[in-house]
């Protein structure tokens, strides 16, 4: 069978709650709209009304919400729906509900016959708090853009229900993007496999000369091609023939530069050097410095594809080029290029895909991709159906990695900068053909730290794809991420503790200004069986912690064992939890606790406190400084080496010079005995279905 590829995902909520209008059910009437071109005032609507429309999807002619989500999701969790009764070439009329993140209480407002000019409707608005503002609603086939400008909060108006944002809307498909595949379905040989074998070209050389000014100037190539070694060759002769042929285009290509500069350097030498209009472009000489880079990289190869990943970096003097990229998918027993058609034979899910991505990355660095969501057609159009016109014309290119499906989208669409999106092979979107083999392990080359928009972050996951199977029992494993996607959504953890300490008012906020959360199941107790490990990565020191919770499964519930502000694991149960702050040291040392887990109580029973005092030195003269040390046990430093440990145990304080203590450190810790749980970041902007 082909190998399943297990990841997970972590909950975040990842729902804006887009505060435009009232977020109060208490007012009477929907919010008033009056066209701009005409200012015809739009006769108001009652909640009421609105709510019993609300009720009839089918009475619209398209649902459009915050990053395409069902209509049940935002009214739990947070959002703006926009129910579209017509948007034609005249008119626009419909209803624009936005729910509050926090308290789910909603706010409305009905559009009647608005003018629309080029696909644009805008109108002045009024909501129930009084706020005012100009609205444009722009339309395209899959995202409905909303502007709000000249936003005026009013006096009666909570300040968190101000609007005055852009907001991008996805339609709502029957497309589903987020299906996560439990188990591959094509069948695997148990015969021995033939996987192509990849050796390396490289070309590095720099070439100088005097220019007409007298200054160096400098030409470098620094080539790394990939190529078949001579028996794979003999093996794969239709793959090494193609991938020969691509690798000596870019070679000549590069050749080609490397003659001009020869022949320009001659002509300088012999003084027949020119250049047309020189004095109205300010060019004196040729550039002083000319680089070629050209990498390949092998981002998949098994015994039916190979995939090389190619990136060119190229520029003359002081004007620099954004790295342009090519990919080559072959299979590798044709010589013959993959289509994207046939690995996600879905167009229409490829494209939601890509659209609810773009959508959540516009959410995690605060900037538009309106650029590239605006040409997502044009992208498909090109390369979906393996219609290349031009190098310039080429809209997304692609490869498969050792993660999935990794799609780069044209780099001059935004910001001279390349947007990579990937759909991992646990996506139902990637044809079972394309799944990894098992027993054939991938490593992909490239570095992903070069990839700004998703750098570290996974983004509009469902929290399976982050999390690993926790138990082969089903009911079990269910019972895990369920409580997981409690704490992600809510703040909760599974004993019903809140997670920051704040009481669960703030917890937004909160999340906005942490790190990502991580969890492990992993049997660090001793007792045999996996222990929920939670490891919370706050914004401030106080609301940094770590837990281990274990099932009880005859009572069907969680029991917190431990919590503090973080935790190493040793065998026998031992765990070593760090001060969150602590005194002067001048060496590696840090004051912890010592914990133990009794399994007849199911509970850790405190063992004892290290901590230390060291002689300070001054940190400008180095000498030791009297102040500092004034509060030093000189007595209990046997050994005279200005450092001595204070345990407490039961009560009691115990001074230990180094010997000592290390001898009864090693009791309780020590590197052999560490237990590594394998822990799972969970991304804060996941999604939760």
């Amino acid at each position: 069978m082909r190998k399943k590829v297990t990841s997970v995902i972590l909950i975040g909520m990842l729902i804006i709650s887009a505060c435009s209008f009232s977020n109060s059910n208490d007012t009477e009437g929907a919010g008033s709209t009056e066209s701009i071109s005409d200012k015809e005032t739009v006769s108001d609507s009652s909640s009421e009304g609105a709510t019993d429309d609300a009720n009839s999807i089918d009475a619209y002619e398209s649902l459009w919400t915050t990053f395409g989500i069902s209509e049940e999701t935002i009214y739990d969790n947070g959002g703006m729906i926009f129910y579209c009764e017509e948007f034609s070439d005249k008119h626009l009329s419909g209803k624009l509900v936005n729910v509050d993140l926090g308290s789910q209480k909603t706010a409305e407002i009905q559009f009647d016959d608005i003018d629309v000019d080029e696909d644009r409707a805008k109108f002045y608005f009024e909501d129930e708090w009084g706020n005012t503002g100009k609205m444009i609603v722009s339309k395209s086939e899959i995202v409905m853009h909303i502007t709000v400008e000249e936003f005026v909060l009013s006096d009666n108006s909570p300040s968190e229900f101000n609007m005055d944002s852009d907001y991008s809307l996805v339609k709502v498909s029957d497309v589903d993007i987020s299906g996560e595949r439990t188990k591959a379905t094509q069948a695997a040989t148990n015969e021995p496999v033939s996987i192509p074998e990849f050796i390396r070209y490289e070309d590095k050389d720099t070439i100088t000369g005097s220019g007409v000014d007298g200054g160096e100037m400098s030409f470098e190539k620094n080539i790394s091609l990939a190529y078949l070694s001579e028996e794979s060759e003999e093996q794969f002769q239709a793959l090494a023939d193609v991938i020969s042929q691509v690798a000596d285009e870019k070679r000549a290509y590069i050749k080609e530069d490397e003659d001009g500069f020869n022949k320009e350097i001659k002509e300088i030498a012999d003084g027949t050097w020119q250049i047309e209009h020189a004095d109205d472009i300010g060019v004196v000489g040729y550039p002083e410095r000319t680089v070629h880079e050209r990498t390949d990289y092998i981002q998949r190869v098994d015994s039916e594809y190979a995939c090389i990943l190619s990136v060119e970096d190229d520029y003359e003097g002081q004007l620099s080029v954004s790295a342009y990229y090519e990919t080559y998918n072959y299979n590798v027993h044709t010589g013959e290029n993959i289509k994207i058609s046939d690995v996600i034979p879905d167009k229409e899910a490829l494209r939601y895909y890509l659209v609810r991505e773009l959508l959540l990355m516009e959410k995690e660095y605060q900037y538009s991709f309106y650029p590239t969501l605006s040409k997502i057609d044009e992208y498909i159009i090109y390369d979906y159906d393996g219609i290349v016109e031009d190098e310039y014309s080429r809209g997304f290119i692609w490869y498969l990695d050792s993660i999935g499906v990794t799609i780069i989208l044209n780099p001059y669409d935004v910001d001279r900068n390349s947007v990579w999106i990937t759909i991992p092979y646990t996506s139902e979107l990637i044809s079972d053909n394309y799944l990894p083999f098992e027993g054939q392990e991938i490593t992909s080359e490239y570095n992903y730290d070069h990839q700004r928009w998703n750098m570290n972050i996974e983004l509009g996951r469902d929290i399976e794809y982050y999390l690993p199977v926790f138990s082969e029992d089903k009911s079990v494993n269910d019972i895990f991420i369920q409580a997981i996607k409690t704490l992600e959504s809510t703040g909760y953890m599974p004993n019903g503790e809140y997670c920051y300490g704040s009481g669960g008012q703030d917890y937004a906020k909160e999340k906005d200004v942490s790190y990502r959360d991580s969890v492990a199941v992993c049997d660090v107790t001793g007792d045999g069986k996996p222990e929920l490990l939670i490891r919370i990565e706050g914004g401030h020191t106080s609301t940094i912690s770590q837990w281990i919770f274990s099932y009880n499964e005859e009572r069907k519930c969680f029991e917190k064992l431990l919590v503090d502000y973080t935790m190493e694991y040793f065998d026998d149960g031992i765990v070593k939890c760090d001060f969150s702050h602590g005194s002067m040291y001048e060496d590696d040392f840090w004051p912890y606790d010592l914990y133990q887990y009794n399994d007849q109580t199911n509970e850790y029973v405190y063992i004892a406190s290290v901590n230390s005092k060291q002689l300070l030195h001054d940190y400008e003269t180095g000498e030791l400084d009297d102040e500092l040390n004034k509060n030093f046990p000189y007595e209990e430093d046997k050994d005279k080496d200005g450092k001595v440990y204070d345990i407490s145990i039961d009560g009691q304080v115990v001074w230990m010079d180094n010997a000592e203590f290390e001898a009864w450190q090693a009791g309780y810790i020590e590197e052999s005995k560490r237990i590594s749980p394998d822990w799972h970041i969970i991304a804060k902007t996941a999604v939760i279905h």
